[in-house]
């Protein structure tokens, strides 16, 4: 399973968010799911609660 999380603006609407793919792979079947989420939803909020927990991971563990 792969997820890819990116900082970015929707080229439609210039709104600012994060542009998350999800790609996993069961046998010879693969699922890929992607979607924007704007900042000020409840995902962008969870992306920088993710962010710091792995900035403190980090720094943690060099």
């Amino acid at each position: 399973m792969e997820i890819s999380i990116l900082e970015t603006t929707d080229i439609e609407t210039n709104n600012k968010g994060y542009q998350v793919q999800f790609i996993a792979r069961t046998g010879k079947k693969q699922t890929n799911e992607s979607d924007f989420f704007p900042n000020g939803s409840e995902i962008e909020t969870t992306i920088q609660q993710l962010k710091k927990l792995l900035r403190k991971y980090f720094d943690a563990n060099p």
